[in-house]
């Protein structure tokens, strides 16, 4: 049955994993780093126009006195912050604050008794938190922040894969699962038809903002290293997840729909996609960003007495040409 299935999805002789595995499986990690310690210095730089939602936590620390009740409160809900943050990294991000030294943060925010846990949708309006009044525990702390981002949910950013810096500060970096969805030439499609592809690839990531993806778009052709790696060859629209961190990767088999891709995207979290291995990503080509204008295709050729350019544009109705023939305009229809 499972060759069957794998026949009807068009997994062909790539190396693949022994057995269908989550991308979002994580090795254990050191809690401490999953927590952003905020301070008034970078408060602002965080959480100003963040796309994520962020779970801040104002605790405090100088209770030397019988003056300081806070202390213990604030000690026994550390451990299950820090699991939460662990849990739930790359999703939701976790912070804290010890407003008994960054005062002006306290003082900005309302905060007259620690611990006090405030969240911050995403959008980067940090003018209006939210308080959170759940119980204090891991598991609590971790289904509280799932639930505000269902109800509060990040616009997914949709990025052109324009080269090597894109690919490692927006995909490897992040240590999260790249998307990249490749689309037909600009010539075939025009600029509407790219327009309608990348919308839905949009709904598609904004119907699962939950989940650690990270989204990407590239023309075909523009990154050919990178379709041989997954042996695409044809067929456009396609899409690929990337797991960078595991070297892993999967190819999305079915019509370029908004609930394909979601589904695709459910079923690679679920571990329902094979997997396939590769050693190491290719060096991408530099690429000009797409401007959201249509095709234009210039071809220029010099003879004794001028210099002739045939300028194809998809813009016009009629899809003219025109020709410039030694600095004189000439239409041809």
């Amino acid at each position: 049955m499972r060759s069957l299935v794998d026949r009807r999805r068009g997994v062909g002789s790539q190396k693949s994993s022994s057995e269908p595995q989550s991308m979002n499986s994580q090795k254990q990690e050191n809690a401490e780093e999953n927590v952003i310690v905020l301070t008034d210095a970078n408060f602002d730089s965080y959480l100003k126009g963040s796309n994520d939602l962020w779970m801040v936590k104002f605790f405090g620390t100088l209770c030397s006195n019988q003056l300081a009740p806070w202390c213990g409160h604030c000690k026994n809900m550390a451990q299950a912050w820090k699991e939460a943050a662990r849990r739930l990294k790359g999703k939701v991000k976790f912070a804290e604050v010890d407003a008994t030294v960054q005062k002006s943060l306290g003082q900005r925010f309302g905060i007259n008794g620690y611990p006090t846990l405030k969240v911050f949708p995403p959008g980067g309006d940090i003018g209006s938190p939210l308080d959170y009044q759940g119980e204090r525990s891991a598991d609590a702390f971790e289904s509280g922040a799932l639930e505000y981002l269902r109800k509060y949910p990040a616009k997914k950013e949709i990025l052109q894969l324009t080269g090597e810096e894109v690919m490692q500060s927006k995909c490897v970096d992040k240590k999260g699962i790249c998307l990249i969805s490749f689309l037909p030439h600009l010539a075939d499609t025009k600029a509407s038809g790219r327009r309608d592809y990348l919308k839905t690839l949009e709904d598609a990531a904004n119907k699962n903002p939950q989940y650690p993806f990270y989204y990407f778009w590239a023309q075909a052709y523009d990154q050919k290293t990178l379709e041989k790696m997954f042996n695409l060859g044809s067929g456009y629209p396609t899409v690929v997840a990337i797991s960078p961190s595991k070297q892993k990767y999967a190819v999305m088999r079915g019509a370029y729909t908004a609930e394909t891709v979601s589904s695709f995207i459910r079923d690679l979290m679920h571990g329902y996609e094979r997997l396939y291995e590769y050693k190491e990503l290719p060096k991408l080509e530099n690429i000009k960003p797409w401007d959201g204008s249509d095709y234009k295709d210039e071809l220029c050729f010099t003879f004794t007495c001028s210099h002739i350019c045939l300028l194809y544009t998809s813009d016009a109705a009629d899809d003219s040409l025109r020709v410039d023939l030694g600095g004189r305009r000439f239409i041809k229809k």
